[in-house]
């Protein structure tokens, strides 16, 4: 077995900032904010949404395994399951490529799995695309 890497402490590294002193992303919430009731994109006075691109990330085949099983769709998979993402950052645009590289150099798994938009409304999560299950 192949003990996990904590991207808790990587998001916090990151989070915190790099060399310079700044914050390089904005936010980063466990992937219950996946959910499309979810509070966790509550980080301006701006009502945004969470738009994830469903099958932007690999995902694992027990979840392929479990909803051939139990025949769940996928509104309830994405409503109950982390579906293989462990934790979100929410970076700027202007430094994705500094949070990448400092992804790659900690030799940390990441995706890039959506973006944020400005609405008008109440925060919440949206999909698009479909998981390859």
């Amino acid at each position: 077995m192949i003990p996990r890497r904590s991207s808790v402490r990587c998001a916090r590294l990151i989070r915190g900032s790099l060399n310079d002193g700044v914050p390089l992303a904005m936010a980063s919430t466990p992937v219950s904010a996946l959910h499309p009731d979810a509070n966790a994109f509550k980080m301006s006075r701006t009502p945004t949404v969470a738009v994830v691109e469903l099958g932007s990330w690999p995902v694992l085949p027990i979840f392929r395994y479990l909803a051939n099983l139990g025949k769940i769709d996928q509104t309830e998979l994405l409503q109950t399951f982390n579906m293989g993402v462990g934790m979100i950052l929410v970076v700027p645009a202007k430094n994705v490529r500094k949070v990448e590289s400092e992804l790659r150099r900690r030799r940390q798994k990441f995706y890039s799995i959506g973006h944020i938009k400005t609405i008008s409304g109440s925060p919440r999560v949206s999909y698009t695309g479909k998981l390859p299950l």
